[in-house]
């Protein structure tokens, strides 16, 4: 019995401390994506495939975004827009409780293109009102000119680096008109044995001066990562429990 106890006593101590330090392993993983170029520019949920590890501090993620695409008629005051976005590509990310990067940024497009009707009533994309290229999860910026119902425009876009903290932007207007502070929540709340879920956003900017296109827009990317604790930390708890049933069926000894 008193070998048995040791025993006992070395997996427990082997599943707690996960000697060597233990590791989590990624389940899933959900991209979500909202820039509102337009005021009524709906979110969009992006294809993603991911693997990586992660411990109680930390995380290693490889992400694969297999070519997206998706178009969405949006419907204003002065036109129709087809709000049209690509994204596609690779990018290794690590995350930290306080911090979180990637090797390159994931590329893409945003465009807009005038929506012509039909005389059957039918909507469909005309031409290319502006065409955004994209950076998602990287630090970059971007100027170009273009020109909106025979108006010239000046745009700026800003693209950040995915964050585990949490990033607003205030002073955000669509043709002066003022809009709600635009916030982005990352989170780390990974367990001991690397198990738990990891929350990223990273954020972009527009800005567009020109009438009657101005607007100071903030969208974010969030990207939300599933851990679960390896098989070895659920082997040693069920070599434990299996040991003290057959200590209580065996009795003293």
């Amino acid at each position: 019995m008193r070998s048995l106890s040791r025993t006992l006593l070395l997996l427990l101590t082997l599943s707690a401390t996960g000697a060597p330090a233990s590791a989590g392993m990624l389940t899933s993983a959900t991209w979500l994506s909202r820039i509102p170029v337009l005021p009524a520019t709906p979110s969009v949920s992006v294809p993603v495939i991911a693997s990586g590890t992660s411990t109680a501090t930390f995380a290693n993620v490889s992400i694969f975004l297999p070519a997206f695409e998706t178009s969405t008629l949006v419907t204003t005051a002065q036109i129709d827009v087809f709000v049209r976005r690509t994204l596609g590509g690779t990018a290794l990310l690590t995350a930290g409780a306080s911090m979180a990067g990637a090797d390159a940024g994931i590329p893409g497009t945003l465009s807009l293109r005038v929506g012509e009707h039909t005389r059957l009533g039918g909507v469909f994309p005309g031409s290319t009102i502006v065409q955004i290229p994209l950076s998602i999860g990287a630090g970059a910026s971007h100027t170009q000119i273009f020109y909106l119902l025979s108006s010239l425009h000046y745009m700026t876009v800003n693209f950040y680096g995915w964050t585990v903290g949490t990033r607003s932007f205030t002073g955000l207007t669509s043709r002066g008109v003022p809009l709600p502070d635009a916030v982005g929540m990352g989170s780390v709340a990974l367990t001991a044995n690397g198990g738990g879920t990891l929350t990223l956003v990273a954020p972009t900017r527009i800005q567009v001066l020109g009438t009657p296109g101005s607007r100071n827009i903030a969208g974010f990317d969030t990207l939300t990562l599933h851990f679960v604790p390896e098989p070895r930390s659920f082997l040693l708890l069920a070599a434990a429990a299996a040991a003290f049933a057959r200590a209580k069926v065996g009795g003293p000894g």
